[in-house]
Parts: C-alpha cells; sequence; structure tokens
C-alpha cells in the first residue's frame, strides 16, 4: 500500500483491490492492479467521508459508500474513477437493534422480544 492504515477496508472488483479508510488517513482510499502489480491512489471524494463499510455493486460499476457525518451515500465508479452523489440525507440503520416507526416517524431502539423502548 501506498500509505498505513489503521483500519482499512478492503473489497476486490475487476481484477483489482480497492482499500479505503476514512480515519484520518493521508489519502482516503488505493486501489492495487493485480496484474501490474501497481498501488495507485484513488481520486478523492467530493467532502470528506468518515466512511462506513464499502459495498461493490459489480453490476454497475460502482463501489457504494455511505458518509456517515451528513448522511450521504456516494458511488465510486471504478471503470471512469469518478464520485457521483447519489443520495443526500440517505436513510441509514446504526444498528439491527433499531427500528423505523412509521406511526412516531422516527427510529427507535428495540430491546428484545417484546415491545419496542417507548
Amino acid at each position: 500500500m501506498l500509505f498505513p492504515r489503521a483500519f482499512p477496508l478492503v473489497l476486490a472488483a475487476e481484477g483489482k483491490i480497492y482499500v479505503f479508510e476514512g480515519m484520518g488517513s493521508e489519502s482516503f482510499g488505493e486501489v492495487y492492479d493485480i496484474s501490474w502489480d501497481i498501488w495507485e491512489p484513488l481520486s478523492s471524494p467530493p467532502e470528506a467521508i468518515d466512511l462506513c463499510v464499502p459495498v461493490l455493486d459489480s453490476s454497475r460499476s460502482r463501489i457504494l459508500v455511505h458518509c456517515n457525518a451528513n448522511d450521504t451515500l456516494y458511488a465510486y465508479y471504478y471503470d471512469r474513477k469518478s464520485w457521483v452523489c447519489l443520495e443526500q440525507k440517505f436513510c441509514y440503520c446504526e444498528s439491527t437493534t433499531e427500528w423505523h416507526s412509521v406511526s412516531v416517524g422516527q427510529w427507535q431502539a428495540y430491546f428484545g422480544l417484546g415491545q419496542p423502548f417507548p
């Protein structure tokens, strides 16, 4: 890798390995080309991203990245090497212990198998 990373998030697509970290590293992300044995930095996203887990969407040649800080969903199109904002105010559940109450209109914590916590 080009830069040391404390908590790298890694995925593979199209013969390349993508490494991300939004925890204050010198570079947000980089890519390793397996066939050429070369590391290259990724282009920077449009804004600083406090990275959640990246998700591969190979059918559209993109990697989805969620920004926790402002709740925005980005796509990195690896065939074009470019970033696109897909959704601002992207609905995001922080854990599997929360559920969205339609009647209340917000996320609520869920405790055990009984009723949700008021």
